[in-house]
């Protein structure tokens, strides 16, 4: 599951893995997720060995599962609206329509590149690092297969059961054979292979800037694994006993090991014309077609002269393999050890119910302090970091906010800890958290200050709302959001803020297009990198050098000022998010907020901007 939501709810026996969509990156969140009552944990795919294998040992009792083999996003899991805010067809429900595929330039300086596939990750491949794998404490090994065929998942799935059992037969001798890797990138793969992030942080290497397409599959590798996976699908035996005699109710009894059903039927009746011989009922009972079972053993009791009707052996079959079925899927729920939730609770600290300012860069942060506009503001913890935002603050008189990266890497702990002590300062009132990681390690270790809950801490309802209302100040809700969505899961005990204007974040990646495409220039805070598409359009990429990460923004804002005064429930408090934006741009559109909040907005009619999902939504 992504939905935190659903722990609200009364859920049946049944084991619950916290799935990769949830941003599982730290021993934190591990903790947390098993707690929560998850028995499974499916690892982000940008970890290394070393950190898996310390977040087994530290959180020994819950099962860890991670990507082995298969296609990699650019982005990070969960964090990822290009799809989207594209088409409408969104990853976190599972349509992702691939733009990531697309062919890209880079452009910064003035200099653009040639077109490449700049965004398109080569596919992964781990047959040589299985040992290591394993011995981190991996429980379960990921074969991604979303829109694969059949032959794809028998194939891939045989070659690294073999190489499993080969690791556990003898671990000190493992080795793979050249022909597997060779029939595995043969296989689906794209034109080149890569073995993800386990031993790579980031690089051009892990990217097929040259081809994103398939290579194509041997033919005669396709036909050799239908024959031996596809053809005989694996069933289980059935026995049955059928027992049908003169004015007695029939029965019909099927078994499997030590389970067992019966179900009854009418009495027939002896005829002298039509009579069912022991072959005909067995010939209707075996037909077990599409279901898991086939015929084994059957004993037939019957009279020699009774008539029974062809369709009462279908309905009494049915009606059997339904109950046999059901009966060893209890027997398998009751294996399963459901552990009930803790949620964690927080008293809530008073946030303002002004709207909220984002500023990326220290241009738009002056512009926002010389205005009249009596707003939260929250500031890039890269901002705060490297310019000096407290002076600028205390010149104004002026309190705000710090928004932390959209992404927590413990790479860059000491950092991210700096800055977090650094909100303690008078001039800060607070953190808006923007994943899961910092949340729940914020909220555990006690923070003082307020804390906002930022829109990637998904709530698609009000159970979701409710999670995180235990824990934050105030929160963001997300963009993917229709109105009628919007409006379902305000709640008016709870401060909630919603985008009025703003470039909507794409992307969040380990990656830097700037990096794949002219190498690596740290640090360069005033070069704007712009990815350029299909028709032109151009997506501003952000580089947070402090965290080396990549935030990949809509090519242009969503603006919903025109909506304000028709919504009020819904933006009862509004968030006015800046990216690229000059100075200039941000009073502007200050000054529209403003009269939008008067009922004097009028939109530009040369206005390049997107209302986004407030009426469409998602798939």
């Amino acid at each position: 599951i992504q939905d935190l939501g659903l722990l609200q709810m009364n859920l049946p026996p049944i084991e619950l893995h916290a799935s990769t969509q949830t941003d599982n990156r730290t021993i934190e969140k591990g903790r947390l997720m098993h707690d929560l009552g998850m028995t499974r944990v499916v690892m982000a795919r940008e970890l290394s060995v070393d950190q898996i294998k310390a977040i087994h040992k530290a959180v020994p009792d819950v099962e860890l599962e991670c990507f082995i083999h298969g296609a990699l996003c650019y982005s990070y899991s969960g964090e990822c609206l290009f799809s989207s805010c594209l088409g409408g067809r969104s990853g976190n429900r599972g349509k992702c329509a691939g733009p990531c595929r697309l062919p890209y330039k880079v452009c910064v300086d003035n200099k653009e590149s040639n077109e490449g596939y700049f965004l398109s990750m080569k596919d992964q491949c781990t047959l040589e690092l299985l040992p290591e794998i394993i011995e981190a404490g991996v429980d379960s090994l990921k074969i991604e297969g979303r829109m694969k065929k059949p032959e794809y998942a028998a194939f891939v799935t045989s070659i690294y059961r073999k190489y499993i059992d080969l690791y556990y037969k003898n671990p000190t001798k493992y080795t793979v054979d050249k022909k597997d890797l060779e029939a595995l990138e043969h296989f689906y793969l794209r034109s080149d292979i890569q073995e993800g992030y386990y031993n790579n942080y980031n690089g051009k290497n892990m990217i097929s800037v040259l081809n994103p397409g398939y290579n194509g599959s041997d033919e005669a590798l396709i036909q050799y694994t239908q024959k031996k996976y596809l053809e005989n699908i694996r069933k289980l035996p059935v026995n049955i006993y059928f027992y049908a005699h003169k004015d007695e109710e029939t029965v019909l009894t099927l078994s499997y090991k030590d389970s067992f059903v019966s179900v009854t039927g009418p009495a027939f009746e002896k005829s002298q014309k039509i009579k069912a011989s022991k072959n005909d009922v067995i010939k209707q009972l075996s037909k077990l077609g599409d279901t898991f079972f086939f015929l084994n053993e059957a004993e037939i009791d019957i009279d020699d002269d009774l008539f029974i009707p062809v369709k009462s052996l279908n309905e009494m079959r049915r009606e059997g393999i339904s109950k046999l079925q059901n009966v060893l899927l209890e027997e398998k729920k009751e294996n399963n050890q459901f552990k009930s939730n803790k949620l964690i609770t927080r008293s809530r600290r008073e946030v303002k119910a002004l709207p909220f300012i984002f500023v990326l860069k220290m241009e738009q942060l002056e512009a926002v302090l010389s205005s009249n506009i009596e707003a939260n503001i929250a500031i890039s913890a890269e901002l705060v970091k490297c310019e000096n935002v407290i002076d600028c603050l205390k010149k104004n008189n002026k309190k705000a906010f710090i928004a932390l990266p959209f992404v927590y890497r413990e790479k860059f702990s000491s950092v991210r800890n700096e800055i977090i002590n650094l909100s303690y300062n008078d001039c800060f009132e607070g953190l808006v958290v923007r994943n899961t990681n910092d949340f729940y390690d914020l909220v555990n270790s006690k923070y003082l200050k307020s804390i906002i809950a930022s829109q990637e801490l998904y709530c698609w309802n009000k159970e979701a709302v409710n999670v995180i209302k235990n824990l934050a100040d105030a929160m963001i809700l997300p963009y993917e959001l229709n109105k009628y969505e919007l409006s379902d899961v305000c709640d008016e005990t709870f401060v909630q803020y919603n985008l009025v204007y703003g470039k909507l974040p794409l992307m969040h990646s380990a990656n830097c297009v700037l990096k794949t495409a002219f190498g690596c220039k740290k640090n360069n805070y005033d070069t704007d990198v712009t990815i350029k598409g299909r028709y032109n359009t151009s997506f501003f990429s952000y580089r947070n050098c402090l965290f080396c990460t990549n935030d990949l923004y809509n090519s242009v804002p969503t603006n919903l000022l025109g909506e304000l005064n028709q919504n009020k429930e819904i933006f009862r408090n509004s968030v006015l998010s800046f990216t690229d934006e000059k100075g200039s741009e941000v009073l502007m559109v200050i000054n529209d907020f403003q009269n939008a909040l008067e009922g004097r907005y009028e939109q530009a009619k040369d206005a390049k901007f997107t209302k986004g999902y407030f009426k469409r939504g998602v798939e």
